[in-house]
C-alpha cells in the first residue's frame, strides 16, 4: 500500500500505471499472487479458454486479463479488448503490443451509439484506484480523482458482425446491467462462457436473464467451481455463467 502511494507521487499518473501493470505481470508469472484471492480468477481462466478461442474483454483497463487471454488463445485466436478511457488505453496498448491477435476497441458499451459519457476514478487518500473507474450518473455527487469524456456505442454496433465468440469477461463497476442484457445476439448463437463482476444490486436481474438462455451460475473457491444456488447475494468476486453445451469443459473443476 505504502509502496503504491510513493510510486504514484514520484512517477506521475502514466508512469505509475506502467510500473504497476508491469509489477502485476511479473508477480503473476512468478506465482506470487496465487495466495491472494483477488487474483484467483486470473489463474483459473487457463482452464476455460482454449487455443483458437475468440474472447471479448469488456472493461480491459490496463490489460491484466487481455494479456493473459492473448497468450491462452494463441496465434489462431482473437482477443477484443474494450477500453474507453484514453489514458488506460495507452497502457493497454503497451501491455498487449507483442500480441498480433489483440484488437483494442476504444469505446464504452451501453444503450446508445456515438454518445458522449463521463467516466471517473474515485478519489482516494491512498493511491490511484484505476480499477474502480466507472461511468458517472448525471447527478453524481462522489468526488473523483480524474474524470474523462469518452464515447459509447451499443454492443450490436461493435460486435454485430462477429462470427464467433467463446468467452466474455465483463468488469465495468456496475454498468453491466446496461450491457449484459444487450448481448443476446452473441449469446444465443455462440454460447460463450461469461465471467462477470456483478454489483449486488444487479445480480438477480442479470442471473435471471442468463438463466433464461440456459446458463448456469458458478463461483470460484479453492480452484473449484461451486453452483451459486441460493447464495447469489452473499458471494464475493466474479461469477461464471456456463451454457449447457459447455458444461463438459468445466466438469473437472466442479465441486463434488
Amino acid at each position: 500500500m505504502f509502496i503504491k502511494q510513493a510510486l504514484y507521487k514520484i512517477l506521475g499518473v502514466k508512469n505509475y500505471l506502467i510500473v504497476v501493470s508491469r509489477l502485476f505481470f511479473i508477480s503473476y508469472r512468478l506465482g506470487w499472487l496465487k495466495k491472494d484471492r483477488t487474483f484467483d480468477c486470473h489463474y483459473f481462466i487457463k482452464n476455460l479458454i482454449r487455443k483458437g478461442d475468440h474472447v471479448i474483454d469488456i472493461g480491459a483497463n490496463l490489460g491484466y486479463y487481455s494479456r493473459l487471454f492473448a497468450k491462452l488463445v494463441g496465434r489462431s485466436g482473437k482477443v477484443f479488448s474494450v477500453e474507453p478511457v484514453t489514458l488506460f488505453r495507452k497502457i493497454l496498448k503497451i501491455n498487449t503490443s507483442e500480441f498480433k491477435n489483440t484488437t483494442i476497441i476504444p469505446y464504452a458499451l451501453g444503450a446508445e451509439d456515438n454518445k458522449s459519457i463521463e467516466m471517473g476514478i474515485p478519489k482516494s487518500n491512498k493511491y490511484l484506484r484505476h480499477g474502480l473507474t466507472r461511468v458517472l450518473d448525471i447527478d453524481e455527487k462522489e468526488v473523483f480523482e480524474f474524470t474523462f469524456t469518452e464515447k459509447m456505442f451499443t454492443p450490436v454496433t461493435l460486435f454485430g458482425k462477429f462470427e464467433r465468440c467463446d468467452y466474455i469477461k465483463c468488469d465495468v463497476e456496475g454498468y453491466e446491467i446496461h450491457i449484459i442484457p444487450q448481448l443476446g445476439f452473441l449469446l444465443k448463437p455462440f454460447h460463450p462462457i461469461i465471467q462477470i463482476e456483478i454489483e449486488p444490486v444487479n445480480r438477480k436481474q442479470i442471473s435471471n436473464f442468463l438463466s433464461s438462455l440456459s446458463y448456469s451460475a458458478f463461483y470460484l473457491k479453492d480452484e473449484l467451481l461451486f453452483p451459486v444456488g441460493d447464495h447469489l447475494d452473499s458471494i464475493e468476486g466474479d461469477l461464471f455463467f456456463v451454457p449447457e453445451n459447455k458444461m463438459k469443459l468445466i466438469e473437472p473443476y466442479l465441486v463434488n
